[in-house]
């Protein structure tokens, strides 16, 4: 009977050690779960921010043309869409000569085009925004301007015929 005593008492004995194991081992798994879950937080925390990293530089590369411009409704419509990392409400530059004439806000976004408001306050004075202007994002700074006649862009006026090679959007005019 002592014998069955001894028996009992070494089998309780490793019942709690067991029991305590494996208490242990829940804590130990909660901690690794919630350092886990913190792991890929902060994983997905860093690839948005390498992605927005990876937007950044893919619009200061971008450049782009004014391909069609309305008057009448204040806007143009630019060769820059989400493929070039334009967004709704960015504002874009447009220069000609290397210098900027005007601003204006994208207020619709196409995967290679963008169609954008002309800020008013922002046109330079004298000078009208025309397909063949120069468009980069804000915060770039400007393209060094190009001596070679051949690679300046053609804008487009009514005798110039040379424009015929840029792909003119035309706009039916503001009604009255």
């Amino acid at each position: 009977m002592e014998n069955h005593s001894q028996e009992l008492n070494a089998l309780k004995t490793r019942v709690v050690r067991a029991e305590a194991e494996a208490e242990e081992s829940r804590r130990v798994a909660d901690t690794l779960s919630r350092k886990l879950k913190e792991d890929a937080s902060r994983i997905a925390s860093l690839d948005q921010v390498h992605r927005e990293k990876e937007r950044q530089i893919q619009r200061t590369r971008a450049t782009g043309r004014v391909v069609g411009v309305n008057e009448g409704w204040n806007f143009v419509i630019v060769d820059l869409g989400d493929k070039q990392g334009a967004e709704k409400d960015s504002t874009l530059l447009i220069l000609r000569g290397g210098q900027q004439i005007a601003k204006v806000r994208i207020s619709s976004v196409e995967p290679t085009t963008s169609v954008a408001d002309v800020i008013r306050s922002t046109v330079r004075k004298g000078a009208k925004v025309q397909p063949g202007d120069s468009v980069i994002f804000e915060g770039k700074s400007a393209p060094p301007v190009e001596t070679s006649r051949a690679s300046q862009p053609a804008l487009i006026s009514s005798g110039d015929s040379s424009a015929a090679s840029l792909p003119i959007i035309s706009l039916p005019p503001l009604p009255q």
